[in-house]
């Protein structure tokens, strides 16, 4: 009987799969890179998307995230209330 296997034992003839696909893939970070996408990622600091999962934030991160989206109200409020400004003051101008 004929023993096809290298020295580690493995079925797949492989002594280090890791450092196999290592030397395929290049370097750890271009090889991680095939799995990035299926990673989800935590939006951008500052950015806030609407109904974005929340379950993967920590408390800390919700709380900001709250103060961040009531300053972003307040600052939405402001900018209608000076279009208002501005709408009324035309219309008094065309009466």
């Amino acid at each position: 009987m004929v023993n096809n296997r290298r020295s580690g034992g493995r079925k797949d003839g492989l002594e280090n799969p890791g450092a196999d696909f290592l030397q395929r893939h290049g370097s750890e970070s271009e090889a991680m890179g095939v799995f990035d996408e299926d990673i989800p990622k935590k939006p951008e600091a500052g950015k806030i998307t609407v109904g974005e999962d929340l379950a993967r934030l920590s408390e800390d991160e919700l709380s900001e995230r709250i103060t961040a989206l009531q300053e972003e109200i307040n600052r939405t409020r402001q900018e209608l209330e000076q279009r208002s400004t501005i709408r009324d003051a035309a219309n008094s101008v065309f009466r």
